[in-house]
Parts: C-alpha cells; structure tokens; sequence
C-alpha cells in the first residue's frame, strides 16, 4: 500500500501537471486559432504561459475537493483504476455545472471560456481526466515498487 501522504503529494502533483498541460494546449490552440494574429514561436509561448498559471490555480479547488476521496481509495488495481478514472473525469465537469447552476440561480453570469459555459465543462473534463490518469498511474506504479520490494525481502 501507498502512505497517505504519498498518495496526497502523487495528487498534487498529477493536479499541476494535468492542469498545466490542458492549459498549454488550450492556449496553443486558441493562439493557433485567431486569424487575426501573426504566427510566431515567441507569441505562442507568450500566450502559454500567460494562460497556463489560469488554468493550474483554476484546478487547485477542483484538487481540494478531491482531497478526502484520494485518502479513502487504497487499492486501484484491476477494474477498480478504470472505475476510479471514471469517477475522476466526472469530478471536474460536475464542480464547473454546480457554480453554473448556482451563478444561474444567483441571476449572475458565468465567466465562462470563449463561447458558452459547456466550453468550461470540456476542459474540466479533459483537465479531471488526464490529472486522474496521471494520478492513478503514479500510485499503481508506487504499488508496484512495494510490491516487488515485500517480494524479494520476504525470499
């Protein structure tokens, strides 16, 4: 088994990285996107990086939400990671409908992306999923590794 504390630094972790690469992508393809700007290898990463810091401290409540459900689940091998990854990509998308329907509630607006509010449910989805799967392999992997450490100590 995985320490707790491992399991909560393994969700940190998975929750930047997940973020932050979403976010990377996000921005690449709106800057690739606008006909209106000059293609350049510096305004890309200009655009990245202003927009990426958005996206990872956008996550982090999404992560503390997430936080008490990464200290019960213990065990994630066979059918058990792809329930819990599941799980894990409807975590996102049902935090972003709950602040709608509560700005809707509220009669105020939602400060969605470009578009319309289902455009934040999309990239909640796609930045819960990859963070969960980041999330789950780190902790099937450090099971693993103490698996096969209790293995040749016990011979």
């Amino acid at each position: 088994m995985v320490a707790w504390w491992k399991r909560l630094i393994y969700s940190l972790v998975s929750a930047v990285l997940g973020a932050g690469i979403c976010g990377a992508c996000i921005a690449a393809q709106q800057f690739l996107s606008n006909p209106h700007r000059h293609l350049s290898a510096i305004g890309l990463w200009t655009a990245i990086l202003f927009f990426d810091p958005w996206v990872i401290i956008l996550s982090l409540p999404g992560w503390a939400l997430a936080i008490p459900i990464v200290l019960l689940v213990r065990n994630i091998r066979g059918w058990r990671f792809w329930m819990y990854w599941a799980i894990g990509i409807c975590f996102g998308p049902a935090i972003v409908l709950a602040v709608a329907l509560y700005a809707a509630v509220r009669g105020v607006g939602f400060g969605g992306f470009p578009g319309n509010s289902m455009s934040a449910v999309y990239v909640a989805g796609a930045v819960s999923g990859l963070t969960t799967l980041i999330y789950l392999v780190l902790v099937r992997h450090s099971q693993a590794r103490a698996e096969m450490r209790a293995s040749t100590t016990l011979v």
